[in-house]
C-alpha cells in the first residue's frame, strides 16, 4: 500500500482509495499508518482540509465516495471498516 498526498497523482484504476481527513496531520498519518497491511490493494491519501458539506454530498451521490467513517473510532474498528468497504466494492465490481 502507498501512503501519498493528493499531489502525487499516483493511483491505479484497479486500486481502491482511502482518504484520511483530519486537521491534525499527526492524526492523519496515524490512521494512514494503521491501514498499512490491509489487504485489497488500496492507496491511502491524507488531507488536512475537509470538503464543504455540499461538495461531500454531491460526491456521494455521484458515486465518487462510497462511504464515510467518522471519528471517534478505534484503530481496529477503522481497519475492519476499511476491509468491509473493500469487500463491498469488490462484490459490486464482480456483479458488473
Amino acid at each position: 500500500m502507498r501512503v501519498a498526498s493528493l499531489e502525487s497523482g499516483q493511483i491505479s484504476p484497479n486500486e481502491g482509495m482511502v482518504g484520511i481527513v483530519d486537521d491534525d496531520s499527526d492524526i492523519s498519518m496515524l490512521f494512514a499508518d494503521a491501514l498499512r497491511g490491509v489487504d485489497g490493494g488500496i492507496s491511502v491519501f491524507t488531507f488536512n482540509d475537509s470538503l464543504e458539506p455540499g461538495e461531500l454530498q454531491n460526491d456521494i451521490k455521484k458515486g465518487i465516495i462510497d462511504g464515510i467513517i467518522l471519528k471517534p473510532i478505534s484503530i481496529n474498528s477503522l481497519r475492519q471498516e476499511v476491509k468491509n468497504q473493500i469487500n463491498s466494492c469488490q462484490l459490486r465490481i464482480n456483479k458488473k
